[in-house]
């Protein structure tokens, strides 16, 4: 058994590679693991089994664009049996091997400094290995059998709570060969009450808040329009939950609706023509 790479979301969604002993990662076609995107660099990155720990090691060699479970990769990281690698900041793979399966091919042993290196990748001395052939897009992804707790594997609770045989527990959906990339729900906009007003120099939307909202010239109006035609506090819009109101407050230039001038609070619609004095406008409803 060897350790599972795929990817489910993103640009290359559906994309499932098998690594055997060892494998990079990268655009260039001589990469164990090639990834098509712009994004990636030639050589990414490095997974490799140790056989002396017992267990998969993960390696930069892009200068810093590969994480793990978020964090970025400094040296040679070591891998449990459930993770999420980031390449070039955006293209996150699933990682999975069971250690109670360790890669099984007839690999020979290689010091690091005798793989290629990028010209500014610095010198290694920790032995890994290198398979013997390249690696090719594995069959459909099948659930896995249970790991056991061992001294090789940190997490052995993360371990148990995916992959635990005696509890049933299947991967998820999203997980499986074959599922489409899920749909983000883009969430529903959120409305607000504006009161547009045609001023000298264009329109202009004042939100209403929840309760009163007095219009005037006077700055401490909710509602403050510098027009020498309005009152110091001319007029209140009320918005309650199911309605909305105007009252003239009593102004010198009076406050109109439809044409006619109020006497007493008026029920008004959305996008009903109302006038301060000489100010007209209407209320409306805008995106928050």
């Amino acid at each position: 058994m060897s350790a599972r790479l795929f990817c489910r979301f993103g640009q290359l969604a559906g994309a499932e590679y098998e690594i055997g002993r060892e494998a990079t990662i990268g655009s260039a076609s001589e990469n164990g693991v090639v990834l098509s995107a712009p994004s990636i660099s030639r050589r990414q990155a490095r997974i490799a089994f140790d056989g002396q720990s017992g267990c998969y090691f993960l390696e930069d060699l892009s200068g810093g664009g590969t994480a793990l479970d978020g964090q970025p990769v400094e040296g040679r990281m070591r891998l449990s049996s459930v993770h999420v690698l980031t390449f070039a900041g955006q293209h996150d793979f699933f990682f999975h091997w069971n250690p109670r399966q360790p890669p099984q091919d007839q690999l020979e042993t290689v010091g690091l400094d005798e793989l290629p290196q990028a010209a500014a990748e610095p010198p290694a001395s920790q032995t890994i290995f290198r398979s013997s052939q390249k690696l090719s897009p594995p069959p459909a992804f099948q659930p896995l059998q249970p790991p056991e707790q061992t001294a090789a594997d940190p997490d052995p609770q993360a371990s148990e709570t995916m992959f635990r045989e005696s509890a049933g527990v299947s991967l998820p959906d999203f997980l499986k060969p074959g599922s489409p990339p899920q749909e983000e729900v883009a969430p529903e906009p959120q409305l607000r009450l504006v009161l547009e007003l045609k001023l000298p120099d264009g329109a202009k939307a004042y939100p209403l808040g929840e309760g009163e909202n007095v219009v005037g010239r006077s700055p401490q109006c909710e509602v403050f329009v510098d027009d020498p035609t309005l009152s110091r506090r001319h007029a209140v819009l009320t918005v309650k939950k199911e309605a909305l109101k105007v009252r003239d407050l009593g102004s010198t230039n009076k406050t109109f609706v439809e044409g006619e001038a109020i006497g007493r609070e008026t029920a008004l619609a959305l996008e009903t023509p109302i006038s301060f004095a000489k100010v007209a406008g209407k209320v409306r409803l805008e995106e928050a």
